[in-house]
């Protein structure tokens, strides 16, 4: 699984970087944190995206195992289906 966490200064590209994000299959766990399960292909194509980052932009990409995943402390409200997203059940509650 991967964690991408980002701070981009557009507007626009923050838009289209969040709308690539969510094409390839990864889920929104809070507006500039997204979650998404291992796929080289998504990796490829999303790394071109990176590779378009300016200088006053930041974007962290962080492989976690999905034990490490589901057992991450939440506070605050977090309507998340953390086994939704480690694929282990086909639909989502929430």
């Amino acid at each position: 699984m991967y964690l991408i966490m980002y701070d981009i200064v557009s507007n626009s590209k923050r838009t289209r970087f969040a709308n690539i994000l969510i094409e390839f299959g990864y889920e929104r766990l809070q507006k500039s944190v997204f979650v998404g399960i291992e796929n080289p292909k998504k990796f490829d194509a999303i790394s071109l995206q990176l590779q378009k980052t300016t200088i006053e932009d930041s974007i962290i990409m962080l492989n976690i195992s999905k034990t490490n995943f589901k057992n991450l402390k939440k506070y605050g409200t977090f309507s998340v289906d953390m086994e939704y997203l480690c694929n282990e059940k086909r639909s989502m509650i929430i």
